[in-house]
Order: structure tokens, then sequence, then C-alpha cells
């Protein structure tokens, strides 16, 4: 519903600015004073955005994209010519991938400038964050999400909506290495999940690193996958360490290649349960399996 409001709140205020650029024209300056770093109140500038969005409303490609491409160019700095919100509902809102690609070129270059403030380079970041998620770059995203949070705190700036967007990179990519698992897509579940470990520093359930690590093991043969999962459990065990965690790194090892080490630790995987009262006879097995080479 909120999608259809702003699409028709787009659509209209694109066909206004649109039917009226002629007769404004005669006393606007030309696209080269824009260019050359005029105000938007001088400039037509602030007419491409309205017909920016007018096309992304309307996902009219090859408008959209000349229109943005060269608004993009002669825009050298969002907070003297357009509001940042301004500008991020109209990106977020096309949905043609050449657009979101001048736009992560522009940001890359327009996020050095030194005279933005810090509130406008904060902003900025979380556009780019978002415009990487929504080109299928998640893991950037969350990386540079990241880095806008740091950025903020050592600011003394807080934003409960950076936060939120923070959480909601997650909750993609969460859904992302999910799907991939129920497909049984293991090259990318692999590599997503890793990603996701090692950028949340592991803010996850042990049983549930335990049980991918152990369905990667049941159903992956490729030993460069079965040591990204191996990598997973030695960083749960250094947290964790209980025989059933360490009876998955064993059979992993196992499976790599690396039999006198998954026979030792299997052993000692006994041991362990045999201290805590666990049920030995699943633990055994696998030992005499290791042992015979099965």
């Amino acid at each position: 519903m909120k999608q259809t409001v702003l699409k028709i709140l787009l659509i209209l205020l694109g066909f206004f600015f649109f039917t009226h650029y002629n007769l404004r024209a005669q006393v606007m300056p030309s696209n080269s004073d824009v260019a050359e770093g005029h105000s938007a109140k001088n400039s037509n500038s602030m007419l491409m955005l309205p017909i920016l969005g007018y096309s992304a409303a309307q996902q009219d490609s090859l408008d959209v994209t000349a229109i943005a491409s060269e608004y993009l160019k002669k825009l050298k700095d969002p907070s003297s010519e357009v509001k940042l919100a301004l500008l991020s509902t109209y990106l977020i809102n096309s949905n043609d991938t050449l657009v979101m690609r001048a736009a992560l070129r522009w940001l890359k270059k327009i996020i050095k400038k030194k005279q933005l403030s810090v509130n406008v380079r904060l902003g900025l970041i979380d556009l780019q964050s978002a415009i990487l998620l929504k080109t299928g770059q998640g893991t950037k995203a969350l990386v540079n999400q990241q880095l806008l949070l740091c950025l903020a705190k050592k600011n003394n700036i807080s934003n409960i909506q950076w936060e939120r967007n923070i959480e909601n990179i997650k909750t993609h990519l969460r859904s992302s290495y999910e799907k991939d698992l129920q497909m049984k897509s293991w090259n990318a579940f692999v590599q997503k999940f890793h990603s996701y470990l090692i950028l949340t520093d592991y803010e996850v359930l042990p049983e549930f690193v335990n049980n991918n690590a152990w369905d990667v093991f049941l159903n992956v043969s490729d030993p460069r996958l079965l040591k990204i999962a191996l990598t997973w459990m030695n960083r749960l065990l250094s947290i964790h360490s209980n025989a059933t965690f360490t009876d998955t790194k064993a059979n992993l090892l196992y499976k790599i290649g690396k039999r006198n080490k998954a026979i030792e630790l299997q052993r000692r995987v006994i041991e362990m349960a045999r201290v805590s009262g666990e049920p030995l006879t699943e633990f055994e097995t696998t030992l005499q399996k290791m042992i015979q080479g099965r």
C-alpha cells in the first residue's frame, strides 16, 4: 500500500515538473551553469529529481538511466544542492541496475570529500549500504554499515535507524544463506554463512553453528568447503567445548583426509562423553569406522 502511494506521488510530482519544464527553462540557467557549481535554487538541476522519480516509478529504464547519470555528474555536494532524504528516496525506488551502479560510483567519490558535514557523510554511507544490499551485495553492505556505526560512535552521534538498518541487513543475509541451505546449494551456503559468522563475530547459537557444520560434513566432499566448516568448529570449541561439538570436528578432519588426527580426537570425544554422562555408543561406532577406514 505504501509503495503504491509513493509511486502515485512520484508520478504526480514528476508530471508537474516535467510539463512545466519548457516554461521555466526561459528563466532558468543552462546545464553548463549547473556543472560549474551553481546552487539548486539558481539552476534546473533540481528538476532532474522529480523526473528521475517519475521515471523510476514508471520503470522507464532508458530515461531514468540517462537522467540519473546526468544528475549525479552535476551533483557535487548533496548538502548544498538537495536534501539527502530526497536523494535517497529516488535512488532507492529505482529498479534500474545501471542507475544503482552509477549511484555507487558517485557515492564512492563524494563520500571522500572533506567539505561534507559528518551527518551528511554518515547519511551517504547509510545510502551506500542500502544500495549495496539492493544490488545483491549484502556482505559489503554489512561491512559498510558497521563502518558507519564506528564512525558515528567516534563522533558521538547516535541514530536508531542506522542500527535498525544493520539488523535489516543481517536479516537479509540470514534469509539468503538459509535459502541456499534449503536448496542444498552448498558452495553458496558455506560462503555466505562463513561471511555472516565473521562479520557478526559468531552471534548465533552454538548449536546452530554445529548443526550447519554437520550438514556440510554429510553433504559436501569439496575439501575447500570442509575446511571452512572446520574453522567454524575451531572457533566454537574455543568457547563451548563438549563431546558433540568435538565429534563434529573429528568427523570433518576425517573427511578432509586427516585420519590420524581424527582418530585421536574421537578418542577424546569418548572420554569427554564418559565424564559428562552422555551415551557412548554412537561415538564409539564412529571411532571404529575411522579406524577401519570406512
